[in-house]
């Protein structure tokens, strides 16, 4: 099913995905006669980052201003739990130093 990279084909209808992201898909194998076996997803939904890098390039897209040398530095300073301290208590950004309320 997967390649020995763990990749796989999947086909489907997705919107507002970009690189990098992490989904979880629901479908069903099929193999098809042309480009062989592929994972044919009905549903899907878009994960929250769980890797390092993952959440580094998440704030970097999706925060006003802030770019991936300030998104590691948040991402450094607040540790790995770092999405669910700013969903939590959004206030703990104006301790760092580095961070404006602009």
């Amino acid at each position: 099913m997967e390649n020995e990279n763990g990749e796989f084909c999947a086909t489907g209808y997705m919107a507002a995905i970009r690189e990098g992201d992490e989904v979880n898909l629901i479908g069903y194998w099929v193999e098809h006669p042309k480009y062989g076996l592929q994972f044919n997803f009905e549903r899907y939904e878009i994960l929250p980052p769980s890797t390092k890098k993952g959440i580094i390039a998440y704030l970097s897209s999706v925060a006003y201003g802030v770019g991936v040398v300030k998104a590691t530095k948040i991402y450094e300073t607040l540790g790995e739990k770092v999405l669910e301290i700013i969903q939590n208590e959004p206030q703990r950004l104006y301790e760092l130093p580095f961070i404006t309320k602009e």
